[in-house]
């Protein structure tokens, strides 16, 4: 079966709302075997950024290392699948299918 290749840009590493909006997504993404997630971080503010050493944050380092790694040897980025977890008019395209995602209450 051909994995799904994802691109989720969000602000993942801050303590913020949608930070934490951001991390349980790519926790529901990261249980389906059908995805290959790929990661790039937002800076969100001022927002304290993550400081305890947990194994869902070491595996976003994880994550965003992969994300580099992949960028640097195929130089295209070539998403089936754009996931942005941010304010509506900071949303992008960058896949063949996009989503625009906030974190409304």
């Amino acid at each position: 079966m051909k994995k799904i290749k994802v691109l989720f840009k969000g602000p993942f590493l801050v303590q913020a709302g949608y930070g934490v909006h951001s991390r349980k997504m790519l926790g529901a993404l990261l249980n389906d075997p059908i995805f290959e997630v790929f990661l790039e971080q937002i800076n969100w503010g001022n927002c304290s950024f993550l400081t305890e050493e947990t194994k869902e944050k070491k595996n976003i380092l994880e994550l965003l290392k992969k994300t580099a790694i992949y960028r640097q040897q195929n130089g295209l980025d070539d998403w089936d699948l754009f996931l942005h977890c941010t304010i509506p008019n900071e949303f992008e395209r960058k896949g063949k299918f996009n989503v625009g995602i906030t974190a409304r209450h």
